[in-house]
C-alpha cells in the first residue's frame, strides 16, 4: 500500500522568524560545550514564550524558530516579550549573552508535514535577515493589521530589497523597550557616537572657551532648538583662516550632543579628490564617522545603497533615464539620512 498523503491545511497567519545572531562565532569563541549550553538556554527561553503565547505552530530551525499566529498583535507582543526576556537574561548573565533578531510578515500559509510553506513565509524569513540583534522588524502588512498597539511604538525604517523579491519592501521596527529605558539608551548611544565624531585624541576640556562669539552661539542654539519642530536648518560658518571657525564648530557639536533629545553629530571634511554630481551627499556618505552612526541607528544597508547610487555603481539605476536616475539617487540618499 502507498504511504498516505500528508494533509495540507491552508490559512492566513502572521509568521514570526527568530534567529540567534552569531551562533557560529559563538562556537569559535567559547567552544562547542559552552556554546551548546548557551544555545540550549536560548531555545528554552524562546520556545517557552512561544508556547505561553499560544502560537499555532512552532518549528525549530536550529539557530532560531518559526512560529505562526492568528493575530498580528499577538505575534508582535510575543516577539517583544521574548526580547525583554533575553534582555533580563543578559543583565543577569553577562558571560552568556544572547542576541536574537526577529522578522514578521503575514499572508496565506500552507501547513503540511509539520512545516509551513508559501510566499508569505519566505518573505518573513527575509525580513528577519534584515534585522540586527535585539531588533524586531515587521512588514507593511503586519503594521497595517496590527493597527494601534497601545504603548507599543513602531517606527518606519524605510525601503529594503528582500532577496528573491523584485520590489522593495517597507519595513517597520517595533520598539519593545519602555519609553524611559529606550530614551536613556538612545541618549547614551547618541552621545557616545557624537563624542567620537571629532578627534578623540583632542581633549576638549583643555581647550579654552569660545571668546567673543556669544551672538554666533546664540544663533546656533536657536536653530538647533527649532529643528525638531520646524524641520531642517542650516548654519554656515565662514571667514578668514585663523579666526576660530573650527573651535566654534566644535562648540556647536557640543551643544548639539548635549540637547534633549541629542543630535547625531557627523564630521565631514572637504575632499578635493571628489568630483562630479552630488558632491555634498558623497562627502557625507564617505565620512569616516557616518558608518558608526548608521550602525547605531541600524541603517547600514540604507547607507550602502545610497553610497552605491551617488557613486553611479547601483545596479538599480541601470536602464533608467538620466532624470529617473537622479530621482532614484535622491530617493536612496533621503532614505539613508532619514534612517539615521
Amino acid at each position: 500500500m502507498s504511504e498516505p498523503e500528508s494533509t495540507t491545511v491552508q490559512g492566513t497567519f502572521t509568521i514570526l522568524f527568530t534567529d540567534l545572531e552569531g551562533s557560529t562565532d559563538l562556537r569559535v569563541r567559547v567552544g562547542d560545550v559552552a556554546a551548546n549550553e548557551i544555545i540550549r538556554l536560548h531555545d528554552d527561553l524562546v520556545r517557552s514564550r512561544l508556547e505561553i503565547a499560544g502560537a499555532v505552530d512552532i518549528k525549530s530551525l536550529g539557530d532560531g524558530f518559526m512560529a505562526l499566529f492568528t493575530s498580528a498583535n499577538q505575534a508582535i507582543a510575543t516577539a517583544a516579550s521574548i526580547q525583554r526576556a533575553i534582555e533580563e537574561h543578559n543583565n543577569a548573565n553577562p558571560d552568556q549573552q544572547l542576541s536574537v533578531r526577529m522578522g514578521l510578515n503575514a499572508g496565506d500559509v500552507a501547513q503540511s508535514a509539520g512545516d509551513a510553506h508559501g510566499t508569505a513565509v519566505h518573505a518573513a524569513s527575509r525580513v528577519a535577515d534584515k534585522a540586527q540583534g535585539g531588533q524586531i522588524l515587521v512588514s507593511q502588512i503586519v503594521q497595517d493589521l496590527a493597527g494601534t498597539m497601545g504603548d507599543t511604538r513602531v517606527v518606519d525604517r524605510g525601503l529594503f530589497w528582500l532577496k528573491g523579491f523584485q520590489e522593495r519592501w517597507r519595513l517597520f521596527e517595533v520598539l519593545w523597550r519602555d519609553k524611559a529605558a529606550e530614551r536613556e539608551r538612545a541618549t547614551r548611544e547618541t552621545r557616545a557616537a557624537s563624542a567620537a565624531a571629532f578627534d578623540s585624541t583632542a581633549s576638549r576640556s583643555t581647550q579654552g572657551p569660545v571668546v567673543g562669539r556669544s551672538r554666533e552661539l546664540e544663533v546656533i542654539t536657536q536653530q538647533l532648538s527649532a529643528t525638531p519642530h520646524a524641520g531642517l536648518r542650516a548654519v554656515v560658518i565662514e571667514g578668514e583662516a585663523g579666526i576660530g571657525k573650527t573651535r566654534l564648530l566644535e562648540s556647536a557639536a557640543e551643544l548639539a550632543s548635549e540637547m534633549e533629545p541629542p543630535f547625531w553629530v557627523l564630521e565631514v571634511t572637504a575632499d578635493e579628490e571628489l568630483r562630479g554630481p552630488f558632491l555634498l551627499f558623497r562627502s557625507l556618505l564617505t565620512s569616516p564617522r557616518t558608518a558608526a552612526v548608521a550602525r547605531e541607528a541600524m541603517a547600514l544597508e540604507q547607507l550602502d545603497r545610497a553610497h552605491e547610487a551617488v557613486s553611479g555603481r547601483s545596479p538599480r539605476l541601470e536602464g533608467l533615464s538620466p532624470q529617473e536616475q537622479m530621482l532614484r539617487t535622491f530617493d536612496e540618499v533621503a532614505t539613508a539620512f532619514l534612517s539615521l
